[in-house]
């Protein structure tokens, strides 16, 4: 859904008008999440979207696309503004150290403490030390994508494209993991 959400917000933030074939094509990927639901049809046509409403955890799906359809067409802004990169180092340096924060606070609060390297998995383990740097260097490369995607089109024709990136993850489930129930 945040690309529907980013539609509206864009036009009023950007002033970005969307065509009417790119609004097809944007509900067309938004559909994939109604055809989740669809062996619920035989309710009623509204059935699938009550059926994903019922799930707390489709709720709060639904308030983070919200949040990113109005955060994305804002970071569209900031890069405007500044460069790509600036934006990139500077927006996810802020989330990294917020995030950082949040997650001590939230461990010492369950834990009564603040964790350590054997809590993090990394005391003398220096494979899971690269692979954990090798994590960051791919999520910095996906930011820098992101950013200069979105700098490029459109916010809501970008974020629709990058969210039809679940259909290549439900393929490679498939494919290399050999997840079943999935109609292809």
């Amino acid at each position: 859904l945040s690309p529907v959400f980013a539609i509206f917000v864009s036009y009023i933030l950007l002033g970005e008008k969307i065509r009417l074939l790119g609004a097809i094509g944007i509900l067309c990927i938004v559909l994939g999440g109604y055809l989740l639901n669809i062996d619920v049809l035989h309710k009623g046509i509204l059935e699938p979207f009550k059926h994903a409403l019922r799930l707390h955890g489709t709720k709060l799906i639904m308030l983070v696309a919200f949040i990113y359809g109005i955060t994305s067409p804002l970071g569209k802004i900031l890069i405007e503004h500044s460069s790509v990169f600036a934006f990139a180092v500077i927006y996810f340096a802020v989330l990294a150290v917020v995030s950082t924060v949040l997650f001590l606070i939230r461990h010492a609060v369950i834990n009564k403490r603040l964790p350590n390297l054997e809590d993090l998995g990394l005391k003398g383990n220096k494979t899971q030390a690269w692979l954990y740097l090798a994590i960051g260097a791919l999520f910095a490369l996906a930011i820098i994508t992101h950013s200069l995607a979105i700098s490029m089109t459109k916010v809501a024709y970008m974020i629709s494209i990058k969210r039809m990136g679940l259909l290549f993850s439900v393929f490679y489930g498939w494919l290399i993991f050999k997840e079943t129930n999935i109609h292809i």
